[in-house]
């Protein structure tokens, strides 16, 4: 039975929200655009008026959601200390894979995400590569790490990309993630 709050004029966000639904449910099931169809409440063909194939509509979904992952990390990290920044970026990473588990495997995974580019989800790691490297080079300045800028950088994002996919899989609690991306810090 559709969840369907499809009304005329609403196709997409119609569909987009019901791929959404889907994709919460179970990251890892394929479905098809018919079985979309079937979900949002329209007819099979009606996916296909806004998406070429379910892979268009990922990628559409995956920018949609790595806007919305960036746009945390920005919001938390808007204060005026470097390492409380960074601290609360790196919280706030977790925290969106934590809430949302099946979009940060869809986020990251490499057949949806090709890295940055000119459009979608490419512009959005881009401005999740800048806001690291942003936050890293205000916490070297203010001396709150050493080491090349691109190295530490790159040090603290797999750390907490790590944290990330232990605990949205359940193999560590939230609660650590704030004491352990703090020694990281106090490591350097």
């Amino acid at each position: 039975m559709s969840t369907s709050t499809y009304h005329h004029g609403d196709l997409k966000n119609a569909l987009l929200r019901a791929a959404e639904r889907m994709i919460d449910a179970d990251a890892a099931r394929r479905f098809s655009l018919r079985e979309l169809a079937r979900e949002a409440g329209v007819s099979h063909a009606a996916p296909y008026r806004h998406f070429s194939d379910r892979d268009h509509l990922v990628a559409e979904l995956a920018a949609l959601w790595m806007a919305d992952f960036v746009d945390h990390q920005e919001a938390s990290a808007a204060g005026v200390d470097a390492r409380a920044n960074l601290l609360a970026a790196g919280v706030a990473y977790v925290t969106w894979a934590a809430n949302y588990p099946s979009r940060f495997v869809v986020v990251f995974d490499p057949a949806v995400n090709r890295g940055p580019g000119p459009t979608g989800l490419g512009v959005h790691a881009g401005r999740h590569i800048a806001l690291l490297d942003h936050l890293v080079g205000d916490a070297i300045t203010a001396g709150v790490l050493t080491g090349p800028p691109e190295v530490t950088g790159r040090r603290l994002w797999a750390t907490a990309h790590g944290l990330a996919g232990l605990v949205s899989l359940g193999h560590l609690p939230l609660e650590v993630t704030r004491e352990i991306l703090d020694r990281t810090l106090d490591a350097g």
